[in-house]
């Protein structure tokens, strides 16, 4: 295996602690984005028309892709840095791509600007801006890379204790912190009549779980299991949906006749869409949560505060 578990499961991972699970992207939607950058332009335009007699379409049109570029990266920035629910680590030729081609969209864009307002000369006012802006991107790209390293180093120890537990160990102390609605809220009931025909398939340990249980919320955000989640899988047809471990498009899942608890994805082709395994789904628990604390944990020692973001 080229990767450890905790290495992929790692990259989808929030250090800050007690964060929802993100729907749609962190942050504002693509449409909020364009919207906003469309005002914005818009207020540019018509300040720079007064105070310097440019041009209203071109100088309209370039600010509207500055405020897109910028808007688009601050997004981005903020579904990678602090929403932090990546499911793998992205391919470093394509961050370096994305960040070259944004520089010199913003770069020449501001170029522009300037030259019309100021009559600045174009090639060194964009080379020094798209030196700038690229040191900037380096700088973030570069920190994420380190933040990474850390989560994928707090996640091992969790993953080697929770895997290496029985069953019959996984279960008893999953079962204690299910009980402390400090950390978990449960919602215990039988399930409806289309969720009961899905899980009577499932292994007998698996459907005991669900057949009493409708809705199991981890307090920190990590975790959603119970009958209320129960589908068919919108990623592999042939698997049951049985809750969620937080990040957009993943779901936990089981087909029939196992214990075994997977963590499937739907964005992905198809032959890539099993992502992790789990023996249980105490094992699930376990490590969900464990990953939880040993997160919180690396956050509080990095300074941060709870909430904050």
């Amino acid at each position: 295996m080229a990767a450890s578990r905790g290495d992929r499961m790692m990259n989808r991972r929030d250090p800050r602690p007690g964060l929802p699970p993100q729907a749609g992207g962190a942050g504002r939607k693509p449409g909020d984005v364009v919207f906003y950058a469309i005002l914005i332009a818009a207020v540019a335009t018509d300040w720079l028309r007064d105070n310097y007699l440019l041009p209203v379409v071109p100088t309209f049109l370039v600010t509207v892709v500055i405020s897109s570029t910028i808007g688009f990266g601050l997004r981005a920035l903020r579904e990678r840095l602090l929403a932090g629910r990546e499911r793998r680590a992205p391919d470093p030729r394509w961050e370096l791509a994305k960040l070259v081609s944004a520089s010199v969209v913003v770069a020449a864009s501001a170029s522009f600007v300037l030259h019309q307002a100021r009559q600045w000369p174009v090639l060194p006012t964009f080379a020094a801006t798209l030196l700038a802006i690229g040191a900037a991107g380096y700088g973030l790209v570069r920190a994420k890379e380190l933040s990474l390293k850390k989560l994928v180093a707090a996640g091992r120890p969790v993953e080697s204790r929770v895997l290496g537990l029985t069953p019959e160990e996984a279960r008893r102390q999953a079962e204690a912190l299910l009980a402390d609605p400090s950390r978990f809220e449960c919602e215990l009931g039988s399930p409806g009549p289309e969720a009961r025909s899905l899980i009577a398939p499932l292994g007998p340990g698996l459907r005991s779980f669900l057949e009493t249980r409708v809705r199991i919320r981890s307090a920190g955000a990590a975790v959603a299991v119970g009958s209320a989640f129960v589908r068919r899988s919108r990623a592999l047809p042939e698997f049951v949906t049985i809750g969620c471990p937080g990040p957009e498009h993943t779901e936990l899942a089981a087909r029939p006749g196992e214990e075994t608890v997977y963590v499937l994805v739907d964005d992905v082709p198809p032959d890539d869409r099993q992502e992790e395994t789990f023996p249980t789904i105490y094992h699930c628990i376990l490590y969900e949560e464990g990953l939880r604390e040993a997160l919180e944990q690396l956050w509080r020692q990095g300074g941060g505060r709870r909430g904050e973001g």
